[in-house]
């Protein structure tokens, strides 16, 4: 019964901080992104706060159009 709950506890914990990492990360890559593509005018002050989440989303839409772009070139570029 303790270790059920040890192992609950663990696994409690290894979510919250992946969730938190994870959000973390998309959210500076998203940032890094936006800032990029506008010329350092968005986002700044409250569109930090009040478009979190769809700076977050940029931040996956990079990650993912990456790892594609990567999967892309390596099957067209394959070296046989």
């Amino acid at each position: 019964m303790l270790a059920q709950l040890a192992g609950a506890a663990v696994s409690v914990v290894a979510a919250i901080v992946r969730n938190v990492v994870v959000e973390v990360f998309l959210f500076h890559v998203g940032r890094g992104a936006l800032l990029a593509c506008t010329l350092g005018r968005y986002p700044h002050g409250r569109a930090l706060e009040r478009d979190a989440g769809r700076i977050t989303a940029a931040g996956l839409a990079v990650v993912v159009l990456t790892g594609v772009t990567l999967a892309v070139y390596d099957n067209v570029f394959a070296l046989t």
